[in-house]
């Protein structure tokens, strides 16, 4: 019973703190946004023309890895 009313409470007073007095910067609407620069890979086509591009680039020492999905 105290773990519950501990949990509730320390919600709580998050909550109220983060309402009352927001992070500078903050947005009010959260939106995720792709930073990474993630790719995914769901054909060998692409990666067949990928490697040849590298080739054609002159990178020789660059390899591709076939990660399945």
């Amino acid at each position: 019973m105290s773990f519950f009313t501990g949990f509730g409470v320390s919600s709580l007073i998050y909550y109220s703190l983060n309402h009352f007095f927001p992070i500078p910067g903050a947005s009010k609407h959260f939106e995720e946004v792709d930073e990474s620069n993630f790719k995914r890979r769901t054909d060998t086509a692409s990666e067949d023309n990928d490697r040849d591009e590298m080739k054609k680039a002159g990178d020789s020492n660059v390899s591709v890895a076939v990660v399945p999905v």
